[in-house]
């Protein structure tokens, strides 16, 4: 007992002098920042043009190679008479709270002419779950850079396999827009990248299926099966596959298989369990989601809805409400059953408890949404106080339409859309040749050439939009 103390103390020691290391090199990353930035400045003459970066890692990461720097060199060579000077001052882990308080400092530091954001994603991660202990020290934990830094040891670690989710993944999205040909080209990717992997031909099976090609369809589902062996999800979306062809039949045993091979994994269940429920085999089905709710116990939500929606559509509104309920207690942090569960008060007549769940799930829906649509508009309004020309960029791949909809009036402000091409540049390339991880989900922080992208973009919107006013234009450079 005393030695396994021991232990733990020693681990949580270990852990408390990482945190220190990591956050003193993270100040002494932003005095080196500045220094480097002040240095520049120095270099540059009286009638220099002098733009601001601000952000998060996006932003802040890549030295020479950062978007900022290389943002930098574009512009230089495209106005070579009058020097232009980017400062970089994004910090690693930032949101638009953090961006904003040091606004001022930044302004009345750098003097900026144009001020350039990227900014928000990290407000994503600051929705407000319930507030008990388990809850309040996780998000206590993930703000610990120790922690960030492990986990973008790991996913690095995880880079091929990542990499081949990620075909799997674009895909499946290329496949749901019926663009096959590309479907196809991503799926094929992924075989590529590991020959053995069921789930490779399962997604090829389903595109020439949807494409309609049945034969190759059925050839590839074959091969799966061969392949598959302990891929107890393999089978699953195998099951998912025969589905589709309509053979049932063949779709059950593939569910079975899978059960059969992990007999106490609460998913397989659920997913047997939805097959069930579509072919109308409902006994089935409800027997199914509550074998997944024995296993599951209290630890996951997605038996107790899945069996809730089981319920609702059989008009067993009391059931419904029982197993909503439940789920909402395990994940109180999910706006989805919040509404759920208002759609069973609103059947059961339950107006005013409907409506509070309703506003509820639309709260937490909007919560990080609201505080970025907050933050965006002061800023921009401190910038038209001191004529400063305000840039905002988008993610990549993300629709800047999203971005645009943060303000309350996008008069005065320049957009950047990085929507289009990351996803040809995707499209043609590998992930990783743009990205060094899945910082967001669907990116990552950016290689060179991603970042090269990110600042080509943000050159070319704001040298089409006349570069933040005449500024530029005034000093007689075209």
């Amino acid at each position: 007992m005393r030695k396994s103390a021991l232990i733990i103390f020693g681990l949580f020691l270990g852990a408390l002098i990482l945190e220190a290391a990591l956050r003193l090199a993270g100040f002494s990353y932003l005095s080196w920042q500045d220094y480097q930035n002040s240095r520049a400045l120095k270099k540059g003459d009286k009638g220099e043009y002098r733009i601001l970066c601000l952000g998060d890692s996006m932003t802040a990461f890549g030295g020479e190679d950062s978007y900022p720097k290389q943002l930098e060199r574009i512009l230089n060579r495209h106005f070579p008479n009058r020097p232009i000077a980017v400062i970089n001052r994004g910090i690693p882990g930032a949101n638009t709270e953090v961006v904003l308080a040091n606004l001022r400092y930044n302004i009345n530091k750098y003097g900026p002419d144009m001020i350039i954001v990227m900014i928000g994603i990290n407000d994503e991660s600051e929705i407000p779950a319930d507030r008990g202990f388990i809850s309040g020290f996780k998000n206590f934990i993930k703000k610990w850079q120790s922690y960030k830094l492990a986990k973008l040891l790991y996913d690095r670690m995880r880079s091929r396999q990542v990499l081949k989710k990620m075909y799997l993944e674009r895909g499946s999205v290329y496949l749901e827009l019926q663009r096959y040909y590309e479907a196809q080209q991503m799926f094929n990717k992924a075989r590529e990248l590991d020959a053995s992997d069921a789930m490779a031909y399962v997604w090829l099976g389903k595109c020439y299926l949807d494409w309609g090609r049945p034969v190759q369809s059925e050839d590839m589902f074959n091969k799966a099966q061969i392949l598959a062996l302990d891929d107890v999800y393999a089978y699953v979306e195998l099951g998912w596959g025969y589905y589709d062809m309509r053979d049932f039949r063949k779709a059950e045993e593939m569910f079975l298989k899978a059960l059969s091979l992990r007999a106490d994994d609460y998913d397989l269940y659920v997913e047997a369990g939805q097959f069930y429920q579509a072919v109308k085999s409902l006994d089935k089905a409800e027997d199914m989601f509550k074998q997944a709710v024995r296993l599951t116990g209290l630890d996951d939500s997605w038996p107790f809805s899945s069996l809730g929606w089981h319920y609702f559509e059989r008009g067993i509104l009391d059931k419904a409400q029982e197993m909503f309920a439940k789920a909402l207690e395990i994940k109180q942090d999910d706006p989805g059953l919040y509404k759920d569960l208002a759609y069973v008060k609103d059947a059961l007549g339950l107006k005013e408890e409907a409506g509070m769940y309703f506003n509820r799930a639309a709260i937490m829906y909007e919560y990080s949404r609201n505080i970025a649509v907050r933050n965006y508009n002061i800023l921009k309004e401190i910038n038209l106080k001191r004529n400063i020309g305000l840039v905002c960029a988008q993610y990549p791949g993300r629709g800047v339409n999203e971005l645009k909809e943060m303000f309350n009036s996008t008069d005065g402000v320049i957009f950047v859309d990085n929507e289009k091409s990351f996803k040809e540049a995707l499209a043609k390339g590998r992930y990783e040749d743009y990205f060094v991880d899945r910082f967001a989900g669907d990116f990552g922080h950016c290689t060179p050439e991603g970042n090269n992208l990110l600042a080509s973009a943000v050159a070319e919107a704001v040298i089409k939009a006349g570069f933040g006013g005449q500024r530029l234009q005034d000093n007689n450079v075209k």
